[in-house]
């Protein structure tokens, strides 16, 4: 059991799907604070406010290419690194293997029910994450 919340941020333009992971998350585990960004300017934001400790994006974005957001992601994560995790419509092997050089955690394709799999990929990692930061002894 977890004893401090977890923040783990949406990013995706679909209020349905943002709805649909959010219950998910919520209902998989009580400690679970879910922020949404359906654009990408507004995902940037709530990552430097939130510092969450996930992060879940949807590469289809009206104003900014998913890609580019991970990308600037990645970059503010180099003082806190965080599981990253792609639930996408998109579905193509370059996509995958782009994504991955951007030391993502998860690919997962929208279909009914990937969420269910998506949400127990996230809640592992973010326990590993924990556990790796709890085990590294202080400066």
């Amino acid at each position: 059991m977890r004893t401090r919340p977890i923040t783990i941020l949406v990013i995706d333009e679909d209020k349905e799907d943002r709805a649909a992971l959010r219950q998910c998350l919520t209902e998989a585990d009580d400690k679970v604070r879910v922020f949404e960004a359906g654009s990408g300017e507004t995902a940037l934001e709530w990552f430097q406010a939130v510092q969450p400790d996930c992060v879940v994006v949807e590469l289809k974005l009206k104003d900014i290419v998913g890609m580019e957001v991970l990308d600037r992601i990645a970059a503010e994560m180099k003082r806190k690194p965080v599981p990253i995790f792609i639930w996408t419509r998109l579905s193509h092997a370059m996509l995958c293997a782009t994504a991955s050089s951007f030391g993502i955690s998860g690919y997962f394709e929208k279909h009914k029910g990937s969420e269910r799999a998506l949400v127990a990929a996230v809640l592992t990692a973010i326990t590993d994450q924990q556990n790796k930061t709890q085990s590294i002894p202080p400066a």
